[in-house]
């Protein structure tokens, strides 16, 4: 049995198409693949479809890993900054010495499937017929509502709230301050909010 010991919960792996309930075979890029891992896919974790773009470091152009490893590592990055003298290593070793330290990053939609056993005191994944758990000492950190609603509502979690964390989602399109801090390129929509333009009641 593995032990969990931090788990970052994100929704889907990237161009995930929830209709067909697959990944675009056409996608720019995909999330990365670790073995012994509780899920197929490493969330936020990318790489390039293009061998040319992964050779380049570009990773630091996908907004939802920009903030997710400038949130891991402390830092405000950008996209121009240089990945490799920024970490001195690829997206797939960083992600593989976190799960040395019982670090995992999934996404909800498979960690679902593979939860095979729940009690109030763990919940028990299994992926390849190996397994892996969460206990009262595992730390778990939501991003997104999904994954946050779901955790909320399990009975280890009520009885250990301090050991869930919750926080916006990553991806592009969400405008949460708090990723200003760790995304130099973070660039809000400044809504107004000019009630007075409401037409009359009727």
């Amino acid at each position: 049995m593995n032990k969990i010991n931090y788990l970052f919960i994100g929704k889907d792996p990237y161009f995930f198409n929830t209709e067909k309930m697959k990944v675009d075979e056409n996608a720019e890029y995909k999330n990365i693949q670790l073995k012994n891992y509780p899920t197929e896919n490493v969330a936020f974790f990318p790489y390039y479809t293009d061998g040319k773009r992964e050779n380049n470091n570009e990773w630091l152009n996908i907004v939802t890993f920009r903030r997710i490893i400038g949130l891991l590592s402390k830092k405000q990055l950008s996209c121009i900054d240089d990945f490799h003298t920024t970490f001195q290593k690829k997206p797939e070793q960083i992600a593989f010495d976190y799960q040395k330290k019982g670090v995992y990053f999934c996404n909800l939609n498979e960690i679902k499937a593979n939860i095979t056993k729940e009690s109030i005191n763990s919940l028990i994944i299994e992926n390849d017929n190996k397994f892996w758990e969460i206990d009262t000492n595992t730390k778990v950190l939501c991003f997104g509502s999904d994954a946050i609603k779901y955790f909320k509502t399990k009975q280890l979690y009520k009885n250990h709230s301090s050991n869930l964390g919750t926080f916006p989602h990553p991806s592009s399109n969400n405008y949460n301050v708090f990723w200003k801090h760790y995304d130099k390129d973070f660039n809000p929509i400044i809504h107004n909010l000019d009630i007075d333009l409401l037409p009359p009641t009727p």
